[in-house]
């Protein structure tokens, strides 16, 4: 007989012992990460390296481990996410090769049916002893939707399919006994899903809608809403009309960043990595990749040259380039516009995450951002 143990594993992040500022990974199941050059690194795409960068992240004691799905890349000479894992699949293995950290699984919702990802939510979660999380996507690129031979619905109805397919799954996630369904988008007889999750009363729920209906649905739907922070005073913004959102539905909402690290003593040496990053850029990579997001610009104005050559080298994250004592102000300053937590990337994870144990993580637990700081072997 089975039972439900008290909140475990992933549902620490949202309590409020732990780390002030959690941190974590973002996109290191994807070729290139959140950079769009060829310049050189000892990052691959291979199941050996990103488990390796998994298990220092686990070791240095960060939280979650966020993966990008993709199904095609930007294309170019150097391709970025023209390889990556599937993330479900990727989330069991590190799971099953680490300890603490919480490792997310992301599905693009209009591609899945929700009775089998809850099914494989609900396994995750049993493999994990609780550390999984869902980052629950609607999807945004036509060009992998062409691969599965479906077209992209109209954006705010991206969110309505997407509230009914969460209903759907937290139902077999949480009922006892089997139940119809009928909705809008799913007809459905007889539906059951045992073993329910370890977690009580599942588990954590991620989203990055940003619209007006992402936010709305984030705010109903998610325990996690990724914030995009232009500036500090519109990250700030963000993040209190988010919450406040949240709060009109009774429930409370945490936002995490994203952000580009390269940690070096001077600040002539990280950025003369940056500037490798930005004379080896693959440009062709980069507008496709803009293109896809929407904000792609058919003047090529000395100012979106700007852009392009930042979004190049960090895909629109936040840019945390320098000393030691820099970055740990600029993740201060994160923490201080509301955000709980803030998801890494960099030109090379591994070691990159050996500076920032070494270099930065003390001053953060000087700040009283974190807790301590744990060893790791180099």
């Amino acid at each position: 007989m089975t039972s439900k143990t008290a909140p475990v594993g992933a549902r620490r992040l949202i309590e409020e012992e732990g780390n002030k500022l959690k941190l974590g990974l973002f996109g290191l199941n994807c070729k290139n990460g959140l950079n769009l050059t060829m310049a050189e690194t000892r990052y691959v795409p291979t199941w050996e390296h990103t488990l390796a960068v998994s298990q220092r992240a686990d070791d240095m004691g960060l939280e979650i481990l966020v993966p990008i799905a993709r199904w095609r890349g930007f294309e170019g000479a150097s391709d970025p996410f023209g390889e990556s894992f599937e993330t479900m699949t990727w989330a069991a293995g590190i799971a099953s090769k680490t300890r603490d950290i919480v490792p997310v699984g992301t599905l693009h919702v209009p591609l899945m049916h929700p009775v089998f990802a809850a099914k494989q939510c609900a396994t995750l979660d049993h493999l994990s002893g609780g550390r999984f999380a869902f980052n629950a996507v609607m999807g945004w690129v036509s060009g992998d939707f062409e691969m599965f031979g479906q077209e992209l619905r109209e954006h705010d109805e991206r969110y309505r399919y997407g509230a009914e397919w969460m209903d759907v799954v937290r139902r077999i996630w949480t009922e006892p006994e089997p139940f119809d369904f009928d909705g809008q988008y799913f007809q459905l007889r007889n539906v059951r899903g045992k073993p329910h999750p370890l977690q009580d009363p599942y588990p954590l729920i991620l989203n990055a809608g940003n619209s007006s209906a992402g936010m709305n649905f984030a705010a109903q739907e998610a325990d996690f809403n990724f914030a995009i922070v232009e500036t500090l005073e519109s990250g700030r913004e963000y993040v209190e009309k988010a919450k406040a959102k949240a709060r009109e539905y009774g429930r409370d909402l945490h936002l995490l960043g994203n952000a580009s690290v390269i940690c070096r003593d001077s600040e002539d040496e990280a950025m003369a990595i940056v500037e490798e990053m930005r004379s080896k850029g693959d440009r062709e990579a980069t507008r496709n990749s803009l293109e896809e997001f929407g904000i792609n610009s058919d003047s090529l104005s000395e100012e979106y040259f700007e852009f392009e050559d930042n979004w190049m080298i960090s895909m629109g994250s936040r840019q945390l380039y320098g000393t030691p004592e820099k970055i740990a102000e600029s993740l201060a300053e994160l923490s201080e516009i509301g955000l709980d937590g803030v998801m890494l990337a960099s030109l090379d994870y591994y070691d990159e995450l050996g500076v920032f144990n070494d270099r930065v993580m003390p001053l953060l637990v000087e700040m009283g951002l974190r807790n301590e700081v744990k060893e790791i072997a180099h």
